[in-house]
């Protein structure tokens, strides 16, 4: 809402309800230049967990929805849980098409060793759909599957 020249808001200067009276010297804040963190000084409520909280007691293949340690990512493809592997993530995940073929080479990939899948569907990690290249052999494979590079070359701008 805008005010025209001379008004001045109703709730100018003001800052919640009985703001001076709780906190004279300003509202206690840990993002102030030298604020202290809410809890600071203060005691802690001692929160008791659930039964069914308990820590470290339904992780892993004890938990009710273990699926053996696969996951499906957002680009569509499987990753498994191998948290001793020297090439997992932070999580301890694997791509599991990458983990197939260093089963079936018996040696640990590159990293600039590129796994494509001949029919094109992330999911199927059998060694038969897989196929070792390089980033450049990938590059040019691709590119000839892809439908957008079959448009005729007179059509221009």
């Amino acid at each position: 809402m805008r005010f025209n020249k001379g008004n001045t808001p109703w709730n100018k200067g003001l800052k919640g309800a009985n703001y001076k009276k709780h906190y004279p010297n300003g509202i206690p804040t840990i993002f102030k230049k030298g604020g202290k963190g809410y809890w600071l000084g203060k005691k802690r409520p001692n929160f008791k967990l659930p039964h069914f909280f308990k820590k470290g007691e339904k992780v892993g293949a004890k938990h009710w929805n273990w699926n053996g340690g696969k996951q499906k990512s957002g680009n569509g493809y499987i990753y498994i849980l191998k948290p001793d592997h020297p090439n997992a993530d932070k999580k301890g995940r694997v791509p599991e098409h990458r983990y197939v073929m260093e089963q079936y080479l018996k040696r640990r990939l590159k990293r600039e060793e590129i796994i494509h899948h001949i029919n094109g569907n992330r999911t199927d990690n059998r060694i038969e759909n897989l196929k070792i290249m390089s980033h450049k052999e990938h590059i040019r494979l691709e590119y000839k599957l892809k439908p957008w590079n079959t448009r005729p070359k007179n059509e221009g701008l």
